[in-house]
């Protein structure tokens, strides 16, 4: 009887274990499987919101984007166009610069012709006075000259004329002479002077050469 107990209880005692066993095998593995189920639902919740904050940023970013590049592309407008008008701004000026040099230029062309003309009209008037003076002087000393002398004297004063014409002629020439060979001296001594310097400075440049 005391064995039939034993073993009776032993049966029990593996029967309960073998359940425990099995029980904790399938807690384990429900536990597991908790885990995995767990895992794969936080990891896609996680990939839902990570997609979801992701296209947020792609939109956010585009937007400031498409903004920063409107707020630059209207920048960049406005200093073109600020630049256009200073360009023509510039253009203007210079236009107006050329306009005024060309008035002004035209202004001077106009006053030193019209001065010209002047001196020109005052220098023929001048020269045709004296002219008609002249005419008038020379004639008054010929009328009186002629009523004055007598035949002879007119011919001595002739004579004395033609000598003193020739004596002028005579003059003028040695005049034009020496004045012809001092040009020609003048110029001889410029020449020598430019062929002294030529050849100085030749002397020098080749001097220079040599030492480098």
């Amino acid at each position: 009887d005391r064995r039939g107990i034993v073993k009776t209880q032993a049966s029990y005692r593996g029967y309960c274990g073998r359940r425990y066993t099995k029980g904790l095998r399938a807690w384990k593995a429900l536990e597991k499987a908790t885990l995995v189920l767990q895992k794969r639902w936080r990891g896609s919740k996680g990939r839902a919101r990570y997609r979801y904050f992701r296209a947020k940023f792609i939109r956010e970013t585009h937007a400031a984007t498409v903004i920063e590049s409107g707020v630059r592309g209207s920048f960049a407008r406005g200093k073109a166009r600020r630049l256009r008008k200073v360009d023509q701004w510039r253009r203007a000026c210079r236009a107006a610069i050329l306009v005024q040099a060309a008035y002004r230029s035209l202004v001077a062309r106009r006053y030193a012709t019209l001065r010209l003309k002047e001196a020109q009209i005052l220098r023929e008037k001048r020269l045709g006075a004296s002219i008609e003076i002249q005419r008038i002087y020379r004639g008054l000393r010929g009328r009186q000259r002629f009523r004055f002398f007598e035949a002879e004297r007119q011919r001595k004063l002739m004579r004395r004329f033609r000598a003193c014409q020739k004596i002028q002629m005579w003059r003028r020439c040695l005049l034009a002479k020496w004045r012809t060979d001092l040009l020609r001296e003048h110029f001889e001594r410029r020449q020598a002077l430019e062929r002294a310097t030529a050849i100085h400075i030749q002397a020098k440049i080749r001097t220079f050469c040599t030492r480098r």
